[in-house]
This record gives structure tokens, sequence and C-alpha cells, in this order.
């Protein structure tokens, strides 16, 4: 079946496709980071969701009343 930019979703579940830029979008919502940090996190570990998830969580941290993820740039204990 081939893939279509139109689905709300990802065409692979397991796999983030960097030159969609539905993908990038959805995969950078899901994640709560930006779509240049989703794209740091699959150059670091590769493009499998497992992976980026896991590599993502360690450098992103809850923030404020609405928990709006952020990376370690925001911090304020350095």
């Amino acid at each position: 079946m081939p893939k279509n930019e139109h689905l709300p979703g990802p065409s692979d579940i397991g796999y983030i496709n960097l030159p969609s830029e539905a993908e990038r979008h959805y995969w950078a919502r899901e994640f709560g980071c930006s779509q240049e940090q989703l794209m740091d996190a699959v150059a670091a570990v590769g493009p499998l969701v497992v992976d980026v998830r896991s590599h993502l969580g360690s450098r992103l941290e809850p923030r404020g009343p609405d928990k709006t993820p952020t990376g370690p740039e925001d911090r304020k204990d350095r």
C-alpha cells in the first residue's frame, strides 16, 4: 500500500519518516518537542520510535501547569 501524505498519523507507527512534513509534525506533537529537536534525536539514535522516545524522554521534562515539555536549556537548576 502506498504511503499517503494526507493521513493524520504516521504510515508506520514504529518508524519516523523525516522526509514527510506531515510525519515530522505528528511526531513532534506526539513527543512534545520541536521539529528541530525531533530531527536532532533521529540523527542521534536513528528513526525507530522506541529509540527516539527514550532519547527525548531523557532530555525533556514537564514544566508549568500544562506540563509543556521543555529541553535542558530551560532548566532553572543550572
